[in-house]
């Protein structure tokens, strides 16, 4: 007996998923992991505490979804490059000068645009909506369906940051929203986009 409601099995681009607590929560996950394991700079306390509330917090967030609430304006972190920094009666600043090259004057400071995990969650919850959609539309990039043609005829030419997807039929991609795999590997869809040209002359 399956588990998973047949609805879930494949989501798309509509307000009832988008707005679904459900998938709000499985975009949390994603959310949540992805900005631990590869942000530079992550807000860890505001991460935990949306752990601690996840059950409401989905339920308030697909709420807020229907009724169109607006993103957060976003912040600027002044986020400090990778070198030694001290506090002294100066203030707070580089402990040796740097051997980048910059611009007399400019802070070795690096601006980042931070979102509110809110707004994070929401990216990630209009992503799994739209994934099996985009994907289907991009083709298969392994050349195991479709081949290059396809890529010709789609006029879609892709080479990484693709959704780990799996392919049923040439033309149908299954995106599984419910694993820790979001996208392939970079390495792999690289190699495969430089065999295209190759390919192409070939036909």
């Amino acid at each position: 007996m399956k588990l998973i409601e047949k609805r879930y099995r494949s989501l798309k681009p509509k307000i009832e998923y988008l707005a679904d607590e459900v998938v709000v929560a499985q975009a949390w996950k994603k959310t949540h992991s992805y900005i631990r394991n590869f942000n530079w700079y992550a807000d860890t306390l505001a991460l935990d505490v949306s752990a601690l509330g996840i059950q409401e917090n989905a339920q308030s967030w697909a709420k807020q979804i229907r009724k169109g609430q607006p993103l957060h304006a976003l912040e600027l972190v002044p986020a400090a490059k990778s070198e030694a920094w001290l506090i002294d009666s100066k203030g707070w600043h580089p402990s040796t000068k740097s051997k980048r090259k910059r611009n007399e004057g400019s802070a070795p400071l690096r601006p980042l645009a931070h979102l509110t995990v809110r707004d994070q969650t929401w990216a990630s919850a209009a992503m799994l909506c739209l994934a099996d959609a985009v994907e289907s539309t991009q083709g298969d990039c392994s050349h195991k369906q479709g081949g290059p043609e396809g890529a010709l005829r789609r006029k879609v030419f892709s080479y990484g940051n693709r959704l780990q997807c799996d392919w049923k039929t040439p033309n149908k991609a299954w995106f599984r929203w419910g694993n820790t795999d979001i996208y392939r590997k970079f390495y792999t869809d690289y190699q495969s986009f430089l065999k295209r040209p190759i390919t192409t002359g070939r036909i």
